[in-house]
């Protein structure tokens, strides 16, 4: 009688039943799913020109009440967002509402939302001085259809000019 040498086809099926089991699970369970959402992530972003950061969230915020805000905002209350240019880039077209939109998740849905107006704080430093977005510059977007109930969690996502995108949850 001759001895074969090898893995048997049985210890073989077994290897693979295996194997395909553990990425079942890895592609299906939580774990995978965020594997899958940073890869996800890094092919969205390494093509994105600015970026930028979401610093605060106010649920329920007063739009200033400047001469120059539209006349269907101005005083209101709304949803407001603080972004920051975090990238080294001056964004360009950031001035215009129509440049921005707002995606709200919520316990009742997700809602995609125009904002009203977009304010510069000041920090750090002038805004007015150039019009652009600088680097490192901090401005507001009003967003009245967005307004929260402050004991609530939700989650904002900011989406500017040339595929800047920001993310946050609040609280």
């Amino acid at each position: 009688m001759r001895v074969r040498t090898g893995i048997s086809r049985t210890a073989a099926e077994v290897i693979l039943l295996v194997v395909a089991t553990a990425l079942a699970l890895l592609l299906l369970s939580p774990v995978g799913q965020m594997i899958m959402g940073s890869i996800h992530r890094a092919v969205v972003t390494s093509h994105v020109k600015y970026q930028l950061e979401i610093v605060a969230v106010d649920p329920r915020a007063t739009v200033p009440d400047y001469p120059w805000v539209p006349a269907s905002c101005r005083g209101g209350t709304a949803l407001a967002v603080a972004i920051k240019n975090v990238g080294d880039e001056p964004i360009e077209e950031y001035r215009w509402e129509q440049d921005w939109a707002l995606v709200l998740r919520n316990s009742t849905g997700t809602y995609t939302l125009a904002p009203c107006y977009l304010d510069c704080t000041g920090l750090p430093w002038d805004c007015s001085a150039d019009p652009r977005l600088e680097p490192g510059e901090i401005w507001i977007v009003y967003v009245p259809s967005g307004v929260q109930d402050p004991d609530e969690r939700f989650v904002v996502e900011i989406f500017g000019p040339e595929g800047s995108r920001a993310v946050r949850a609040y609280p």
